[in-house]
């Protein structure tokens, strides 16, 4: 049996094509693997909303053709729409689709050829009027549904448009068909997803509102998530239906993009910030524990510091819960990469690092806020792995398999002591915060740690609820006081697989304060910078040492 892989690259959106066009080839006859295996045809779906997008796409390129220099190399999606010509150079590629001419992938390399010259089939997509409905089935989490596709925006830094076209829908009736086959199939979660997908209608004189109206009355379903939908766009109306309905979530991504008035008309954004405020805090008062994301570009041309500090200072004002912070990339034929005013790349970079620091501490501020509730657990089992466990409010694709210990565990850690009633959901909500992320940068070392031992000169001591959490560079240690208040302190990590380095750490919420010593000494850390050597560490057991002190902590 012939065999395919894929590599899908950028949004929902190309998620959802890829899984459709992933079918479409099983029922000719190929076997799915691994984009890292030897396969015979490989599949690149591909993104161009930034320079690092592109050059993944390019890099995946070259490791297909790699792994075996005969394989049939198809690249479609959004880069090779705008950019067929730099994709032709790349050794190995064989058939390059643009946006109209991706669903007839299968015809293209069914009767496919290899030549020396790839296949190009890319064409003008400004007129653009055909939609493909598309939705992902057992290769993700939860299922996505293609409701709607291009965007009449055109916004200044954006080449989407370019590349997808013009806003287009297809009719109420066949995208609940789609829904409907979902709910056949087994999925209880679906995304709904787009590039404009508050537009949805515009084809067929529909709107988004009746949509989600139709689609919340398919009752095999358990829950609807709306994907990124425009501030100008997502009306009073769709909240207080989300706030009413049966299965639609309280999760909201709302695209700010700049929270200073003079960027966001430098943007050609449809708002100003006034109103995505509004929107936000409407969403709060209708669902108070509401997860509610924004997207946010920093270092735009003629951003100013002073601008850069309107945008920090209106999102800390804000009760929303994530940002997606991009780094500004000039994307060729838009209008901001003509403009004049370029900020150093070095500050665009710097200012990053400075809103994800919020965005890590309105994410924390958010689980705080919804311990001790508790939530139905939406549990199925699916291809991917075994089985799921899913809140309501949630920030990422998947909580990772170290949540589900938690639940084993319960009884064996808690039993006699007060942290008992606090254990599920405080951990829960804090490891969904520190141990989520699709990809451990840290391998063994990332995810939350409770520290069982302290050795000293051969005397032991033994703490009760003492955790250490590591994710990317942050690091947290944390104590359960016995009336159930979580105490925890933050700081930077530096991890170099032989030792562990944590530095300038601070009570969460007190920014200006610096740990006592006294304080830090609940935690048995002596000083602000602190370095451990690493004795052991596998997928259950850390051992670490310090100023004398050993350290024993197992993994949660």
């Amino acid at each position: 049996m012939a065999t395919i892989a894929f590599h899908t690259l950028g949004c929902k959106l190309n998620f959802a094509e890829s899984s459709d066009l992933a079918r479409r080839f099983a029922e000719n006859g190929y076997n799915q693997v691994d984009f890292k295996q030897k396969a015979d045809v490989y599949v690149l779906n591909t993104c161009t909303v930034t320079q690092i997008a592109e050059k993944k796409c390019r890099n995946a390129i070259r490791q297909a053709h790699n792994l075996n220099p005969e394989a049939i190399i198809a690249v479609i999606g959004c880069f090779s729409q705008l950019n067929p010509d730099v994709i032709e150079t790349i050794e190995g590629v064989d058939i390059i689709l643009g946006n109209d001419d991706k669903h007839k992938l299968v015809d293209y390399v069914l009767n496919h050829h290899k030549t020396s010259t790839p296949t190009n089939k890319v064409f003008d997509i400004s007129h653009l009027k055909t939609f493909y409905t598309s939705y992902s089935s057992d290769d993700r989490t939860r299922s996505f549904l293609k409701v709607q596709d291009g965007c009449d925006y055109f916004c200044t830094y954006c080449a989407i448009p370019f590349a997808r076209g013009r806003s287009r829908n297809e009719d109420i009736e066949t995208i609940v068909g789609c829904a409907k086959q979902l709910a056949k199939e087994g999925k209880k979660e679906v995304v709904l997803t787009g590039v404009n997908i508050g537009d949805f209608g515009k084809s067929t004189n529909e709107t988004f509102l009746d949509l989600i109206k139709r689609l919340d009355e398919i009752e095999e379903i358990k829950r609807y998530r709306i994907s990124s939908i425009e501030p100008n766009l997502i009306t009073e109306e769709v909240i207080d239906f989300c706030a009413s309905s049966r299965a639609f979530l309280p999760h909201f991504h709302i695209p700010l993009q700049s929270g200073d008035n003079k960027i966001l008309k430098l943007m050609h954004r449809k708002y100003e910030r006034e109103l995505f405020a509004e929107r936000v805090n409407y969403i709060k008062e209708k669902m108070p524990l509401a997860f509610v994301a924004a997207d946010v570009i920093v270092g735009f041309p003629q951003e100013t510091k002073e601008d850069f500090l309107s945008t920090y200072k209106f999102i800390e004002s804000l009760p929303l819960a994530f940002l997606h912070v991009f780094t500004y990339s000039e994307r060729p034929n838009t209008i901001a990469a003509k403009m004049q005013g370029k900020v150093p790349i070095a500050e665009r970079r710097e200012r990053s690092k400075e809103l994800q620091k919020l965005s890590l501490e309105k994410k924390i501020q958010f689980y705080e806020k919804n311990c001790g509730n508790k939530e139905k657990i939406l549990s199925y089992n699916s291809k991917i792995q075994n089985s799921f466990q899913f809140a309501l409010d949630y920030a990422k694709e998947k909580y990772p398999d170290i949540i589900k210990p938690i639940f084993q565990k319960e009884n064996q850690y808690s039993k006699g002591n007060d942290m008992k009633k606090h254990i599920i959901t405080i951990l829960i909500s804090i490891m969904a915060f520190a141990a989520c992320d699709k990809v451990y940068i840290n391998g063994d070392l990332d995810g939350m740690w409770r520290l069982e031992m302290v050795d000293s000169c051969g005397r032991t001591e033994h703490p009760q609820g003492i955790y250490y959490s590591f994710q990317r560079h942050m690091a947290q240690v944390g104590k359960y006081y016995s009336e159930g208040i979580p105490v925890r302190y933050i700081g930077n990590m530096e991890y170099t697989g032989k030792t562990l380095t944590i530095s300038g750490l601070r009570k969460f919420l007190e920014e200006e304060k610096e740990c006592t010593a006294e304080e830090l000494a609940m935690f048995f850390l002596f000083a602000n910078d602190v370095t451990f050597n690493i004795e052991k560490l596998d997928n259950d057991i850390l051992i670490m040492e310090s100023n004398g002190r050993v350290y024993t902590l197992y993994k949660w």
